[in-house]
């Protein structure tokens, strides 16, 4: 992965309104003067811009953007911007939108969970949960998991809204990760949790020392979350067992990033470091011109070709950019340690 290079940037106008959105091969960029603007991942062009001003972070998903705005929830083509659909919101949304396998998720202020069709619009089930969501939910299969502000994981059936269980952990879920059987949630009451996706029930929990933060991520063997205690830990998925913790030299503001056989965190400060998944050693890392005005993104499929890291960032005199870097294929200059070349002796 490391280390990596500029392929493009490009000046902003201002810093983005909310978080960018991202597929495969674009970059959605809210922009703060009322637009939603896309850019190629590889070159940096601007291939679409529409007068849209997003109050949460875009979402995208089946060839679709999903934009919501203070009155409206709109789909646009992600190949030109053009509008697919809009339906009237009664009120705001204030989490983050869920986009999966045709379904869309998305919470309003009064805590009503409401449940779209994504290929067209309709609304297809809404459910008062009596407190609005503290993360984005999160769809495994056919269940929905939200996460409230009053601490309750609610699981529910995605197609009808019926309640399967709740559980009340000791303070407001983060975004909630089901993988099968298991599912892995943090709290910012010092703990992560490791819950059946079946009964709720907890099959093992680690305290930490601060509040969780962000969204888990995992592999084969471990699950890997981020914490305010500055630490970075790596748990075994099965028993909960702690594999390796490493500091954080940086003050975190989301989970850590997958990156090839690396983990990357990301705060504000300049500074994105990573460490090995098999061993949490740090490595490498990213060093910026400015701090990070957005949270950036790492593409699936820029390790051999393209861009690998998508960033934000803000000069010191406050003008942002949007940046893309790869692996360079050059290797690293490095001081001689000796003189190339065969010695030559003579008699």
């Amino acid at each position: 992965m490391f280390p990596l290079e500029e392929v493009w940037q490009k000046p902003l106008d201002d810093t983005p309104a909310t978080a960018l959105a991202f597929d495969e091969t674009h970059a959605y960029v809210p922009e703060a003067n009322g637009h939603l603007a896309a850019y190629a991942l590889v070159t940096g062009e601007v291939l679409w811009q529409v007068a849209l001003a997003p109050t949460i972070a875009p979402v995208t998903g089946g060839g679709q953007v999903f934009v919501a705005t203070a009155h409206a929830l709109a789909a646009l083509d992600a190949r030109d911007g053009h509008e697919l659909w809009r339906e009237p919101l009664e009120h705001p949304l204030v989490s983050a939108l869920t986009w999966d396998t045709g379904w869309l998720v998305g919470g309003t202020a009064d805590g009503e969970l409401l449940v779209w069709r994504a290929r067209d619009g309709a609304l297809l089930w809404h459910l008062d949960l009596g407190a609005p969501m503290s993360a984005a939910a999160s769809i495994g299969g056919t269940r929905v998991y939200v996460p409230l502000t009053d601490g309750r994981l609610v699981c529910l059936d995605l197609t009808s809204g019926r309640r399967f269980w709740t559980d009340r952990l000791g303070g407001p879920p983060t975004e909630a990760l089901p993988l099968g059987d298991w599912l892995f949630v943090g709290s910012d009451d010092n703990s992560f949790y490791c819950l059946s996706t079946e009964t709720g029930d907890q099959r093992w929990r680690w305290r930490t020392g601060a509040d969780i933060i962000g969204a888990a991520v995992v592999d084969e063997q471990r699950v890997y979350f981020v914490s305010l205690d500055g630490l970075l830990r790596a748990l075994d998925r099965a028993s909960g067992r702690l594999q390796w913790q490493s500091p954080l030299a940086i003050r975190p503001a989301t989970g850590p990033m997958m990156a090839g056989r690396s983990l990357m965190v990301a705060g504000v400060d300049p500074t994105i470091p990573a460490y090995l998944m098999t061993t949490g050693e740090a490595e490498g890392g990213v060093k910026m011109g400015g701090e990070l005005a957005a949270p950036p993104h790492v593409t699936p499929w820029g390790f051999t070709i393209g861009p690998s890291l998508i960033v934000v960032t803000r000069s010191r005199t406050g003008e942002p950019q949007i940046q893309a870097l790869a692996r360079s294929l050059e290797p690293a200059l490095a001081p001689f340690t000796e003189l190339p070349g065969t010695t030559l002796t003579g008699h």
